[in-house]
């Protein structure tokens, strides 16, 4: 039986060359895990502009789809411009029976919903994991995005099991990485083509990345984070769980808007072909 998944986020709308393209974290963390072999459950909210969404998709009514428009430098460094914000999702919205899914991936990109009540509805859940990234950035007037966790408090995470974020969401503050350390059993902290590192009960432990032609970061922490939650469900550990994430990853980062679902699949054949870290 495939082990069902919980994703919890604001679906979005990116701009591309081509227009608006649908993205979020939601949306790969959902894709990544349907691609794997899972069954996915996802709730969202978004404006009547979004397109229609599949089965085991619940999307709460919105005023506005939330949208992005993003750019990135030879670095792999993003820019990004809030251009609207759907109303934050309610832990009401969460029906029942989905209360209790094998893992789940709360996966915010701009506020979207508070975890203290997710986390408490989910009790009965025996993997919660948690992208916070939108939790550790904020818009400015005019819309640029301001990456950081300027006033969160760790504790706002205790409860998780693993917690995701990058380089560019902790904005140098080593000091509050060790705060969320202290409060969360596994984090792992994603650094782009270099890799990402895990922080567990045992230490720290570097991860390498897998070799890629790269065309479009967007979306690839996402996938990282679902792959490897999905992983650790599987019984994989802290390390095998996340060479499983940085391959899915790998292959996102080869296409624009969103990997082919046969691409991800195949994407445990990347192990073989880590590169090296920086």
């Amino acid at each position: 039986m495939r082990p069902t998944a919980l994703v919890v986020g604001h679906v979005t709308l990116d701009a591309a060359p081509t227009g608006f393209v649908p993205g979020g974290s939601v949306w790969y963390g959902a894709r990544t895990l349907r691609a794997l072999g899972a069954r996915p459950w996802a709730l969202t909210a978004a404006g009547p502009d979004f397109p229609p969404l599949g089965p085991g998709w619940r999307c709460g009514a919105a005023t506005s789809t939330t949208r992005f428009a993003n750019s990135y430098d030879a670095e792999g460094g993003r820019v990004q411009i809030l251009l609207s914000l759907a109303e934050p999702i309610e832990v009401q919205a969460l029906p029942p029976q989905w209360r209790t899914p094998a893992l789940a991936f709360l996966a915010p990109v701009l506020g979207d919903f508070e975890p203290g009540p997710f986390v408490a509805a989910l009790a009965g859940c025996p993997l919660v994991g948690a992208g916070l990234q939108g939790w550790l950035k904020h818009a400015r007037p005019g819309g640029k995005v301001l990456h950081g966790p300027v006033g969160v408090d760790p504790e706002r995470f205790r409860g998780l099991h693993v917690a995701f974020l990058s380089e560019e969401d902790l904005a140098g503050r080593l000091d509050w990485l060790d705060a969320l350390c202290a409060v969360v059993p596994l984090v792992y902290l994603t650094r782009g083509r270099h890799g990402a590192t895990m922080f567990g009960r045992d230490g720290a432990r570097d991860i390498p990345a897998c070799a890629a032609e790269e065309v479009d970061p967007t979306g690839a922490g996402d996938t990282f984070a679902a792959a490897t939650l999905l992983a650790l469900a599987q019984g994989k550990g802290p390390v095998e769980a996340a060479r499983q994430g940085a391959a899915a990853a790998s292959v996102v980062v080869e296409h624009r808007a969103a990997a082919p679902l046969k691409a991800l699949r195949r994407s445990a054949e990347r192990l073989e072909r880590p590169r090296e870290v920086a």
